[in-house]
Parts: structure tokens; C-alpha cells; sequence
């Protein structure tokens, strides 16, 4: 089995280097979660939250980051009932193509 070898990449967040380790296709995903992360906390900054410390910018970019991932996981739960009605009615629908098959 061929192990994939990570890449190591230096990330900068609110001015600060981090090195990472990751695979090498994940690399656009963390580069674009860096972005979205510096751009959160030059917003705040240029916005109502001037005069804030760095940490205080990370925390609310961090608090946003996690409100649109539990927003997007709680539009998914509405889709997996959604799943659940149309599973029933499929079942309806081969109990029902059944009877009629038994009737011929």
C-alpha cells in the first residue's frame, strides 16, 4: 500500500504564520479557508469593530465561521426529512403497484 505524502504549507492568519501538514489535495480547501478567515477579520476590522484586539477579530471570525457551519448542517437535517416523506411515499407507492399486480 502506497502511503500519500503530506504537503507542508505556511499558512498566515491575522498576520501570523502556522505550518500545516496536509494532503496534497486538500491544499485549495486550506488555502481558501485562510482567505475566508483573513477576510472575516479585515472586515471587522474596517467595520464596527474597530479598535478591537487581534484575538477579539479571531473569536468573531471564528464564531461566524461556526454559525454558517451549523446553519448548513441544520439545512441538510431539513433535507434528510425531506428524504424521510419521500422514502414513505415510495414505499406507499410499491405497496400500492403490488396489490394492483396481485389483482391481474
Amino acid at each position: 500500500m502506497e502511503e500519500t505524502k503530506k504537503l507542508t504549507m505556511n499558512l498566515k492568519v491575522a498576520g501570523k504564520a502556522y505550518r500545516v501538514n496536509t494532503l496534497p489535495e486538500k491544499e485549495e480547501a486550506y488555502r481558501l479557508a485562510e482567505q475566508e478567515v483573513n477576510d472575516y477579520i479585515n472586515s471587522f476590522k474596517k467595520g464596527k469593530y474597530k479598535g478591537f484586539e487581534d484575538r477579539d477579530y479571531l473569536a468573531m471570525a471564528a464564531l461566524h465561521l461556526a454559525i454558517a457551519n451549523v446553519q448548513l448542517r441544520q439545512s441538510r437535517e431539513v433535507g434528510g426529512e425531506d428524504l424521510k416523506a419521500l422514502d414513505a411515499l415510495n414505499e406507499r407507492l410499491d405497496n400500492y403497484l403490488n396489490e394492483l399486480k396481485g389483482e391481474l
